[in-house]
């Protein structure tokens, strides 16, 4: 069961989460080292799928891959703005977690009873 369609998908949260994070980080560099920028854009492309049957007890999903354009404009020099987008990418916690290996513990309670899985 699901909002009908009255709200954006948790993928679509997901995805735009990616973007907003490396957006704040762009902007922080920026700050930082008192960068001016006339207007920054990130877009993002995210591709999905899922493989196997929730029937046979062998659905999963997968995330393939993210494909992420960073628009900046600005009067800076361009090697400033290209090092600026890389130290925004290496403080990026969303990109770290998705390409690193970020441990995931998860505990399911059912009925009152708690479980490692």
């Amino acid at each position: 069961p699901g909002g009908e369609g009255s709200a954006p998908t948790p993928l679509t949260y997901f995805v735009s989460g990616m973007a907003l994070w490396l957006l704040s980080h762009v902007s922080q560099v920026a700050a930082k080292k008192k960068l001016k920028i006339k207007n920054e854009k990130v877009l993002v492309s995210a591709y999905f799928h899922e493989q196997g049957s929730v029937l046979r007890g062998d659905a999963e999903g997968f995330c393939d891959r993210f494909e992420i354009e960073i628009q900046i404009d600005s009067d800076e020099p361009a090697a400033e703005m290209e090092m600026l987008v890389k130290l925004a990418r290496q403080m990026c916690f969303t990109e770290k977690a998705l390409t690193g290996s970020v441990t995931v513990k998860v505990t399911q309670t059912i009925n009152g009873d708690s479980t490692m899985v």
